[in-house]
């Protein structure tokens, strides 16, 4: 083993695209815009429960079908850019075995990876990169999810209203060449108060030091 190569922490923030309506086709509301801009202001400064580590270093996203939506990438393309980083997309929103082989693969050690996608396909993400049957709690995206501050607009359509949610899968592994185990997940929220410049609240409310 390399010196110094011992155990490290991954952690996967899961966030459902922003917000869409009847009129929206494949783009998001204004409102979704916002909370895109909002993400990528509040995931960019500093630790909090969602990012205990501080800035992520991955941003991943499903791949944009011709024709189809780009809400996914749409809403984690500011992040990115204020990270000076591309999103990663190499897989189709229902390819699942692509998506945890290369979610797996990309996972910083010691850091966070953001990934924007669809929620009907969020329980099969999960499955996919190891997390076990027995969170019931995570076999299928809330109904509805609204932040302390901003309830979300009537337009809002579908089989959930649930746009604030963040899914936490925190991995754990040995060593560099050790495979990721899933530790523990949780359900937070992003604290959204329905503007591009609303003060960062619930999990992105700053916190006062980083984990170091």
């Amino acid at each position: 083993l390399v010196m110094g190569d011992g155990p490290s922490v991954g952690i996967m923030n899961f966030l459902r695209h922003g917000e869409k309506s009847k009129d929206s086709g494949t783009l998001l509301t204004l409102d979704g815009q916002h909370r895109a801009e909002y993400i990528a202001t509040c995931m960019t400064s500093g630790a909090t429960d969602a990012l205990p580590w501080g800035n992520p270093q991955v941003v991943m996203s499903s791949m944009v079908r011709v024709g189809k939506s780009s809400r996914p990438r749409d809403t984690v393309t500011p992040l990115a850019t204020k990270l000076g980083l591309q999103v990663q997309m190499p897989c189709d929103k229902q390819d699942f075995e692509c998506f945890g082989r290369n979610a797996l693969a990309l996972l910083p050690a010691n850091g966070t990876m953001v990934i924007g996608w669809q929620h009907t396909e969020m329980p099969s993400l999960l499955a996919a990169v190891g997390v076990p049957d027995r969170y019931t709690n995570f076999q299928a995206w809330p109904e509805a999810c609204p932040s302390a501050s901003w309830p979300e607009p009537d337009y809002v359509y579908g089989s959930s209203s649930c746009y604030d949610a963040i899914w936490q899968v925190t991995f754990h592994k040995m060593n560099s060449t050790s495979a990721w185990k899933v530790v523990m997940l949780d359900s937070l929220h992003e604290g959204f108060g329905g503007a591009a410049d609303s003060p960062c609240e619930q999990d992105f409310a700053p916190k006062a030091t980083a984990i170091v």
